[in-house]
């Protein structure tokens, strides 16, 4: 019961926080967004640069709060919600705020470097067990853990001035302090530019 409780109010922060980063006619209207990215992600365990098959998806919005952009290189702060789809590992909400620093090329392409920090909760698809020491029998019990994110990465974006830019992003990803829980998402989406 508490687990379910805790998950909706999950689910209600990630939709108030989409909703308003989505909104671009609302966004245009707070003093410090830049613009907000919208992707669709494929995450994989470990760091496998080729192995797209089979497809995991999920789901990310973000916002760039900070810019400071200069002739030939671009520093941003951006705040990313995002969804991870793993139907035999993980199914996981997160929340991260990172650093960026993107490198213009011929001011029509962004290489970007960039990392992150942030929340993500695990729920795991299938149930867990417990040993129960009263009656010595193990229950069935729906397994979820917390986690902090960090993530490094890096970013191709075609930066010509427009309404709206393609953006593809490759990244690795641990949650919690140990290498054995490395991911790696491959992203593509766009960019809406608010200015």
């Amino acid at each position: 019961m508490k687990h379910s409780f805790m998950f909706k109010r999950i689910q209600r922060s990630l939709l108030f926080f989409l909703l308003l980063t989505a909104t671009t006619g609302y966004a245009q209207f707070v003093k410090g967004i830049h613009d907000v990215s919208v992707t669709l992600s494929d995450t994989k365990f470990g760091l496998p640069f080729i192995n797209l098959a089979p497809i995991h998806p999920g789901i990310e919005v973000g916002a760039t709060f900070f810019k400071r952009d200069r002739s030939n290189n671009t520093q941003s702060i951006r705040a990313k919600a995002g969804f991870i789809h793993h139907n035999i590992l993980i199914n996981a909400p997160y929340l991260t705020v990172g650093y960026a620093y993107q490198q213009k090329i011929k001011n029509t392409i962004g290489l970007s470097v960039y990392g992150d920090f942030g929340y993500i909760h695990a729920f795991y698809p299938r149930q867990g067990y417990i040993h129960n020491e009263e009656t010595g029998l193990y229950e069935a019990k729906q397994v979820n853990e917390a986690f902090l994110r960090y993530n490094l990465g890096f970013e191709l974006s075609y930066i010509k001035p427009a309404k709206i830019n393609p953006i593809i992003r490759y990244e690795a990803n641990t949650a919690g302090l140990t290498i054995s829980r490395l991911i790696s998402t491959l992203h593509v989406g766009v960019a809406i530019n608010l200015n």
